[in-house]
């Protein structure tokens, strides 16, 4: 048996939606636990063939319990089962999402699993898989979904293999449920975006834990992000990446991360020609610039 863990902020009607498309896992024997940081608490109506508990961290009072850091601990410690599956509230899961989280758990006995999120980044991707959505009842139906929304994304070059520990995501992840706790389950220092998974993936590499990147786990994530949000979420994970290097104090944290003398000389003194014709290339760029200068302006 598996536990998924569903950290939320409010009961969306796109979580009913997941929470009913769970119903059409090929693999039957789980749980569903959802953690609802909101305020207020609100009933979710929703026909499940598996056993659902929802809980909600509203009448506990502080920031501390409004992290999906401390939503995803009090989900590990209210499971019982020998594994867990940690899904956002925002994510539809394929089919055979826990089937294949299990299959690479069982084969390979000291690893953790992150599967493959299919990212709306369009609006227009957002608002058609949204519409999509809503007339789906059946397991066929989900994969039509899958099939149909990213056919023009091909994924046949990706194959299981062990990742590194800054490849570490959590919005799709498994792993045995005493791995989590041996590590020291997440972290709820990490408050504001960013950074809380990759610290844990590199927790569980220094305990000598594997991590293998399957992509046939699949989900589609439902996160459409303007640049805007982009540039105020890269500034706010400033914050953690710091946090992250003084806990450890190592430098080759920063390194693979790209904090650097070079990222300095690139995204300091880049020439502004060159830097606006980035932009034009790809909106991304801005909010890595944006990153590194708040880094190198503050650190």
């Amino acid at each position: 048996m598996i536990t998924v863990i569903i950290p939320t902020l409010g009961l969306s009607n796109i979580l009913k939606k997941i929470l009913f498309f769970l119903n059409f896992q090929v693999f039957k024997d789980f749980e569903v636990i959802v953690v609802d940081n909101s305020e207020m608490k609100s009933e979710l109506s929703v026909n499940t063939r598996y056993n659902l508990k929802i809980v909600n961290t509203g009448s506990l009072g502080g920031n501390f319990y409004k992290t999906k850091s401390f939503a995803r601990n009090l989900g590990l410690i209210l499971s019982k089962t020998e594994y867990v599956l940690f899904i956002d509230a925002d994510m539809i899961p394929h089919p055979l999402l826990i089937s294949e989280h299990l299959e690479i758990l069982k084969r390979y006995k000291n690893t953790a699993v992150v599967g493959l999120e299919l990212r709306t980044i369009k609006e227009n991707e957002y608002e058609n898989v949204l519409r999509d959505i809503q007339n789906i009842d059946n397991c066929s139906q989900l994969e039509g979904l899958f099939c149909r929304t990213f056919s023009n994304r091909s994924r046949r070059i990706l194959t299981n293999r062990k990742i590194e520990w800054y490849k570490f995501l959590t919005g799709n992840l498994s792993g045995k449920r005493e791995f989590f706790i041996k590590v020291g389950m997440f972290n709820t220092d990490f408050v504001s975006y960013g950074f809380e998974d990759l610290e844990l993936g590199y927790r569980f590499d220094k305990f000598g834990i594997n991590i293998t990147f399957n992509p046939k786990a699949l989900t589609i994530h439902l996160h459409p992000l303007s640049v805007e949000k982009r540039i105020e979420n890269k500034k706010d994970s400033v914050k953690n990446l710091k946090k992250f290097y003084q806990t450890y104090g190592n430098k080759k944290i920063l390194q693979i991360l790209g904090i650097n003398v070079y990222s300095r000389l690139i995204y300091d003194y880049l020439p502004l020609p060159f830097k606006n014709l980035l932009q034009e290339i790809n909106d991304d760029y801005r909010t890595n610039y944006n990153f590194w200068r708040e880094w190198n302006t503050k650190n």
